[in-house]
This record gives structure tokens, C-alpha cells and sequence, in this order.
């Protein structure tokens, strides 16, 4: 199926797959068995403080049915994505924002643009970008784009990010990858992370970040960042 118009060559390496919704969902149903209460559709509207200004819970918004709830903990853990900023200004108005929401679109192709058990991807396409084409749950998924955008809880895959996807994919294959053979589209937004400690934006990372607060009794630790990625090389 590949062109080998200016092919030079290939690697085999060996990554791991995950169904990050499947994941979602059973580390919830484990922390229910562990005795945790957990809840969907809920906001943090504010953060709890003692008189010396420790947090010690926060204050959560059902968003099905408007009610109120008070939560207390020993430790706050923000791991909101690309939302941590947001929580963050609530202790802190003032707080420099550690993320660049960046949005990713990926598209399902019929499962003939890839075989069962190989996939392929290009580290470098024509204008610098990564394009790949994996077997997913009996179909092909393909992508990604990887373009800064507003923060929004309902992002949505974007013409010109799709035509990117079946371009530059189209440029490898001996066949055109045609917009009639998109059977889904879907998009998230990625959380890149800035250093707080640097004053530019030129570190911007795809790995985890760890940043635990200043005041004394340290309650909030978010969690910036981080993907799940593990590879193996074959040589």
C-alpha cells in the first residue's frame, strides 16, 4: 500500500495500545470498591482554607441537578488536564498559567488502510508534522494535528485539520485517503506544560509535571501534563 517514491528505508518498533475511555471507567469502578465516593458531572467551584490559609477540601457543583457540596481532605490533587489553571486561580488569582491547551484531531478509517497487526507513521511529514495510521477495534485510526487553540470543554475536530490528516497521509499511500471513507472524527485537547520556573514559553513539555504549592503545610499539588507512551525497538 505504500508509495515507494522516495523510500529509504523502515524501522519496526513495538508500542503499546489502550482504550483510555475503558481505562476511565475501571479505575472508578476500583476506587468505588476501595471505598472512595466518585463522582461525575461535578465541578470545583471554590477551595477550602483554614484560618492560616491551608486547603483542606474544596466545594463541588453537581451539574445535573445545581447542588452544592462541601469536601474535606488532607490533600487537594489537581489533575484536571488542561483545565489546572482554572483551579489554580481559585487559591491563587494571580497565578501564572502552567498550560497550553493544544487540540489533537483524529479520524477512523476502514480497517483495509491498515494491517491487523502493523501500523505505520511518519516521524516527519512534508511541513514538519506527525501522521500515523494504527488498527484500532477492527478499524484504522489516523492522525494527528497538534495546533494551539481557546480552552473550551466541547472541542470539535476542525475542517482544515481532517484535510490535513488525509493529505498528508495520501502522500505515503499508493491510494488516496478520500474524505468518504471517514467513518468518525472526534478531537481533546492536549494540556502542554510550561515551567513555572522559566519565564518563557520555549519549554513547553509533553511529560508529566509535578508542582506543589509554596505556602508552608504544602495542601495542593497539581498535576500538569502527561501522556501514556511506551515503546520498544526492534533493530
Amino acid at each position: 500500500m505504500m508509495t515507494p517514491k522516495d523510500l529509504k528505508g523502515a524501522v519496526v518498533y513495538y508500542d503499546g495500545q489502550m482504550n483510555d475511555s475503558r481505562m476511565a471507567v475501571s479505575l472508578a469502578v476500583t476506587a468505588a470498591t476501595k471505598g472512595a465516593v466518585v463522582l461525575n458531572h461535578t465541578s470545583v467551584i471554590d477551595l477550602i482554607k483554614d484560618t492560616t490559609g491551608h486547603i483542606t477540601g474544596v466545594t463541588v457543583r453537581d451539574n445535573l441537578t445545581g447542588e452544592t457540596y462541601h469536601v474535606h481532605s488532607k490533600v487537594v490533587i489537581n489533575a484536571c488536564g488542561p483545565f489546572v489553571d482554572a483551579i489554580c486561580k481559585l487559591d491563587d488569582p494571580n497565578h501564572r498559567n502552567l498550560i497550553i491547551p493544544a487540540q489533537g484531531t483524529h479520524v477512523i478509517l476502514p480497517n483495509f488502510y491498515s494491517p491487523a497487526n502493523m501500523g505505520l507513521i511518519v516521524p516527519k511529514t512534508k511541513d514538519g508534522r506527525v501522521v500515523f495510521m494504527l488498527p484500532w477495534l477492527g478499524h484504522t485510526i489516523a492522525g494527528t494535528t497538534d495546533e494551539q487553540v481557546e480552552l473550551t470543554d466541547r472541542p470539535y475536530a476542525r475542517e482544515h485539520e481532517v484535510q490535513f490528516i488525509l493529505s498528508a497521509l495520501s502522500d505515503h499511500l499508493r491510494v488516496e485517503v478520500r474524505p468518504s471513507d471517514v467513518l468518525a472524527v472526534w478531537a481533546g485537547i492536549r494540556p502542554l506544560a510550561l515551567d513555572p520556573t522559566k519565564l518563557d514559553t520555549q519549554s513547553l513539555s509533553r511529560n508529566h509535571m509535578f508542582w506543589l504549592n509554596q505556602l508552608p503545610d504544602c495542601s495542593r499539588s497539581p498535576e500538569v501534563n502527561g501522556r501514556h507512551t511506551a515503546k520498544w525497538l526492534k533493530t
